[in-house]
């Protein structure tokens, strides 16, 4: 008995998907507080280290050969975006914008297993 999740995007596409799959996507406070400031300071955001930062989010967890897989947010060249890419994403946003990048480390969730 598996507890399933409807979502709805920003396009008005839905999905029905398992719970414990999205579960293992979450990020950590720390990242979610980390890209709320990003977002507080910069409304905009049409700017190349932006459209970085938001390419790792949106593609955070997965893996070369995945669906859905975008090399080009693969920043460490590991095959797998998640924090090693998203500190050098916030590391190009702080030289970017001119301010000090948050002292974090996130620890990287699982990759899905769809």
């Amino acid at each position: 008995d598996t507890e399933m999740v409807w979502l709805k995007d920003n396009e008005g596409n839905s999905y029905w998907l398992r719970r414990d799959a999205i579960e293992r996507s979450r990020v950590t406070d720390e990242v979610r507080a980390d890209i709320e400031s990003f977002l507080e300071d910069d409304t905009g955001g049409y700017g190349d280290a932006f459209f970085l930062l938001n390419g790792v989010l949106k593609h955070w967890g997965m893996k070369a050969g995945q669906e859905g897989y975008e090399g080009n947010f693969d920043l460490d060249g590991d095959g797998y975006i998640g924090a090693g890419d998203y500190e050098i994403a916030k590391q190009a946003w702080a030289e970017q914008y001119g301010k000090k990048a948050p002292a974090s480390n996130p620890k990287s969730p699982a990759a899905p297993n769809f």
